[in-house]
C-alpha cells in the first residue's frame, strides 16, 4: 500500500504546540507545507498566546508542567470557536484515544510523531476548525469583529 499524501490548505494555517521539549520533528514535518507552528512550553504561555492570536490547532503533550492536556481543553473552550486540540503521547492506547475524543479532543497522535500521520492529522483538524469558523462568524468585518483584546476578555484573560 503506497503512503498517500495530505496537504495543508494553501492558508497558513496556524498551529500552537504545547510540550516542555521543542517539536524538532513536527517543525521539520509541517515546516514544508503552508503552516506555522508556535511552540510553548506550558499551558499558561500558549493560552497567553490564543488570547492575542488565532489558531485553529492545538497539539498538546498528555502532561504538562502546569497540567494536563484536559486543563487545556477546558481552558479552550471559551473560544468562539475553540481549536481543535490533538493530544500527542508516548503511549496512545484505545483508553486515552476514547478519552479524548469523549472530552472534546480532536485526535491523538503518537510520538514519535510519524510525517504522514501528522500532516492528515493537522490538516483535518484545521479544516475542521475553518467549517466551524465559517458557520459561527458572519463575513468577515474588521469594523465589528472582535479585537484580540475583546477576545481575551470574553475568556476571562
Amino acid at each position: 500500500m503506497s503512503a498517500q499524501r495530505f496537504s495543508i490548505p494553501k492558508t497558513v494555517v496556524e498551529v500552537v504546540f504545547v510540550s516542555p521539549v521543542e517539536p524538532e520533528s513536527l517543525l521539520r514535518f509541517l515546516g514544508h507545507s503552508h503552516t506555522s507552528v508556535r511552540w510553548f512550553p506550558t499551558c499558561h504561555a500558549a493560552l497567553a498566546f490564543l488570547h492575542t492570536h488565532s489558531a485553529g490547532v492545538v497539539i498538546s503533550n498528555v502532561e504538562l508542567p502546569d497540567g494536563s492536556w484536559k486543563d487545556l481543553l477546558d481552558a479552550l473552550s471559551c473560544f468562539k470557536p475553540p481549536p481543535n486540540l490533538i493530544v500527542s503521547s508516548l503511549v496512545a492506547d484505545e483508553r486515552l484515544w476514547a478519552e479524548v475524543l469523549n472530552l472534546g479532543g480532536y485526535d491523538v497522535l503518537v510520538t514519535p510523531f510519524e510525517p504522514d500521520e501528522v500532516l492528515r492529522v493537522t490538516a483535518g483538524a484545521w479544516l475542521a476548525w475553518q467549517g466551524e469558523l465559517e458557520k459561527s462568524s458572519p463575513p468577515h468585518n474588521t469594523e465589528t469583529d472582535p479585537s484580540p483584546a475583546e477576545r481575551a476578555a470574553a475568556c476571562g484573560a
